[in-house]
């Protein structure tokens, strides 16, 4: 069953988000539902974000996926080199043992941080649906 609430609560529901508040902590401090608060916050434009929050979001982003792009190029480059079987020969079995165990973590962890987590798939807005 639906809840109705007065233009008063929606309204202060809209001014503390604005103010920047978790919906969370908004849904408890007015005793609304999360997802009545998603949907009045659509329905009035407003998003998870000022402007210049997704502004500085924006270039962290760019920073990193600069890095990410310049790190993964470079552990390409290095495991290329790493097959070099002549080299490699060369190498004692405890270095070679230490440079296969670093390859597999920085493989497993690229391969982690491209799975989405619970954490951001539990704060997604509900759909409308």
């Amino acid at each position: 069953m639906a809840h109705s609430h007065d233009s008063g609560t929606k309204a202060a529901v809209l001014a503390a988000i604005m103010a920047g508040q978790a919906v969370a902590e908004v849904a408890r401090q007015f005793s609304v539902d999360r997802t009545t608060i998603f949907r009045w916050r659509a329905s009035a434009g407003l998003s998870d974000a000022t402007p210049l929050q997704r502004k500085k979001w924006d270039e962290i982003g760019e920073l990193l996926f600069d890095y990410l792009r310049e790190n993964l190029t470079t552990l390409s480059v290095q495991a290329d080199h790493f097959r070099d079987r002549d080299w490699l020969k060369t190498q004692p079995a405890g270095e070679t043992a230490n440079l296969h165990g670093v390859l597999v973590d920085k493989a497993v962890r690229i391969l982690t941080a491209l799975e989405p987590n619970d954490r951001e798939e539990s704060s997604e807005e509900p759909s409308n649906a």
